[in-house]
């Protein structure tokens, strides 16, 4: 289902800027919000495995959310993503939290092997971007020693765009994959 939500070689070759770029300032102000706001489920299943200066490893970091609100109890936090700009969020929070911090730049699974074992392990909203779930999902595994928690939504978080790629381009927008499909997937 993920190859549908390829954007057409002559839609990217219009658009002013590249459509696939994440916006470093508003990740930052997801993490300034998740501090700011009581734990979401993701923090306390996160929580109830993390020892006191413990660590977590969050994947796809973005600029902290899943994983600064761990801090404390968590004394290190190991972020991976494939933006620069976001790592360099991402440690400048930890910095202004008072907990060390490890960065890795690069896509998961692929850095795995620089990526050490950590308490617990928090991936949010990343997976509507991986083709490949089981090794992305093993490869969590194997870097927790008590916990892995995987945050995504029920439906892709573009489909409700659909309608709107209908009307502007004529082209039809897939739903899926859905939460469901990734349970299904993992179960499997």
């Amino acid at each position: 289902q993920l190859v549908r939500w390829a954007i057409p070689d002559h839609i990217l070759r219009a658009a002013p800027t590249a459509p696939h770029r994440f916006s470093v300032t508003r990740f930052s102000a997801l993490a300034t919000d998740a501090l700011r706001q009581p734990p979401t489920t993701t923090h306390q299943r996160a929580r109830e495995r993390l020892p006191d200066g413990g660590t977590v490893l969050d994947v796809g970091c973005g600029g902290g959310a899943g994983s600064l609100p761990l801090a404390p109890p968590a004394a290190l936090l190991v972020g991976v993503d494939q933006s620069a700009g976001m790592l360099d969020a991402f440690a400048r929070g930890g910095r202004e939290r008072g907990v060390a911090v490890r960065t890795v730049e690069g896509t998961w699974p692929q850095v795995a092997g620089a990526v050490p074992v950590a308490d617990v392990v928090v991936c949010l909203h990343v997976v509507y971007n991986v083709a490949d779930l089981g090794p992305f999902v093993q490869a969590l595994t194997a870097h927790a020693r008590a916990r892995v928690v995987l945050e995504l939504t029920a439906q892709h978080p573009l489909a409700w765009q659909a309608p709107y790629w209908r009307r502007v381009h004529n082209l039809d927008r897939p739903i899926g994959p859905t939460g469901d499909d990734a349970l299904a997937l993992l179960a499997e």
